[in-house]
């Protein structure tokens, strides 16, 4: 990661337990990203609700596998999984 962010073609992954107490630092590694490479405050909000919500799909539907959060940068967007 260079000092203005993420380059454009990296991919980020950031794996942790199946626990809820875990979603927060899922939270917390997508708003960094995003806010390395510059998206706008307003739209940090819905990032934190989306990432929480993908989290807890995730540990309904599967609970015994580990959360993944990955962030793909492409030159105009970010990409979650």
């Amino acid at each position: 990661m260079t000092a203005a962010g993420p380059s454009p073609g990296e991919r980020f992954t950031l794996e942790l337990p199946p626990d809820p107490a875990y979603v927060s630092a899922a939270r917390l590694f997508a708003t960094t990203i995003a806010v390395q490479v510059g998206v706008e405050e307003e739209s940090l909000d819905d990032l934190k609700v989306a990432i929480g919500e993908a989290c807890a799909r995730a540990l309904a539907t599967a609970p015994d596998r580990p959360l993944s959060v990955a962030v793909d940068r492409h030159p105009a967007r970010l990409v979650f999984e």
